[in-house]
């Protein structure tokens, strides 16, 4: 890490926990869910998300990775 950067973390995440939760908020897609996602709590700590990619296999996702980093301001729940 450089000087002043706050450290990365990678989160995976099940495709069906992901979908359970796009059909709570009647959203079309796990894409929209995550563009109206800022960040992710995890114990307690806010961590800004700063990329979502998909592992694949036969055309559906099984599970997603979630690039985090620790939001500064010692922000946490």
């Amino acid at each position: 890490l450089q000087d002043g950067q706050l450290p990365r973390y990678e989160l995976l995440i099940s495709a069906d926990a992901v979908a359970a939760q796009v059909a709570q908020f009647k959203l079309s897609s796990a894409q929209a869910l995550f563009a109206q996602a800022t960040g992710v709590v995890v114990a307690g700590k806010l961590f800004l998300i700063e990329a979502v990619s998909a592992s694949e296999s036969q055309g559906s996702a099984y599970l997603y990775r979630l690039l985090l980093q620790e939001a500064s301001g010692g922000w946490s729940m």
